[in-house]
């Protein structure tokens, strides 16, 4: 369908995901750095047959060890229909969680992301190329797994009910999904975000 930058997909919200073969480039150090962005139309509530809507997300050897994932709040929770990026590192708390101002299911383009800087050992989540936020986890180790990167579902094989979880399926459109190996500067977010307006 036509995108905002070209062609994008359409995801149902059932069962539709885009699954790449996991390769080192996707995994980083905890000292190392990187950033995922996309542009993103949601209408309606976000809220799958299990919650949240997954955008992109990378399964660790559990559901909360070494597994990210960003998308849209649950609209059962308390901070429905937000941007989110959620990384675990483990299963004793030392997790970041970073949530916009905003809403984000007004059916308009957006353009959402987010970055990790191992340096300053924080994950900024922006919106429309303005940071909403940081986590200020101090995270440890390397985030590296064998399992893919999912586009608009959550698992490790991309369907979370393969690991007795939730696949959060996204409904709603993606186009220009991007990662980086690398955290890029706020001003570098905002050249992404102005070059698809």
């Amino acid at each position: 369908i036509i995108g905002r930058v070209g062609q994008a997909l359409y995801f149902d919200g059932v069962n539709d995901y885009v699954k790449v073969p996991s390769v080192t480039a996707f995994d980083f150090a905890s000292t190392g750095g990187f950033s995922y962005f996309t542009w993103f139309k949601k209408d309606g509530k976000c809220s799958s047959v299990e919650g949240n809507e997954v955008f992109t997300s990378r399964f660790g050897s559990d559901h909360a060890v070494r597994t990210w994932w960003f998308g849209c709040q649950d609209t059962a929770g308390s901070y429905p229909n937000k941007l989110v990026i959620q990384v675990y590192q483990d299963a004793v708390g030392n997790n970041g969680v970073v949530r916009s101002a905003s809403v984000i299911n007004d059916g308009a383009w957006h353009y959402g992301g987010w970055v990790y800087n191992g340096s300053a050992n924080t994950a900024s989540l922006y919106l429309d190329g303005v940071l909403q936020g940081a986590s200020t986890t101090a995270f440890t180790g390397s985030f590296s797994t064998t399992s893919p990167l999912c586009i608009g579902s959550y698992g490790s094989n991309c369907n979370g009910k393969d690991d007795n979880d939730w696949a959060y399926e996204y409904d709603g459109t993606l186009d220009d999904v991007r990662a980086y190996n690398r955290a890029l500067s706020a001003s570098e977010v905002s050249r992404l975000y102005q070059l698809g307006r």
